[in-house]
């Protein structure tokens, strides 16, 4: 979780569309609804399931309940 959080779309060759890149987002204010979305839906894309994500006015100040989908 927190490696998707960290690395920027790019990151990985083999999904380029994977990552946050939530350094980003640091120099922004109000970007809350945007962040947990792209948090969601890159775990959702990488199969987990995601209970809750919370992020505070800082966006380093993160919360994710996430598990696996396990068949």
């Amino acid at each position: 979780i927190l490696l998707l959080i960290n690395a920027t779309p790019g990151s990985f060759k083999q999904f380029p569309l994977a990552g946050v890149g939530i350094v980003d987002y640091l120099a922004s204010a109000g970007q809350q609804g945007a962040i947990r979305r792209a948090i969601k839906v890159n775990l959702e894309a990488d199969g987990m399931v995601v209970d809750t994500c919370t992020v505070g006015n800082d966006p380093t100040d993160i919360q994710v309940d996430a598990h696996r989908n396990e068949p």
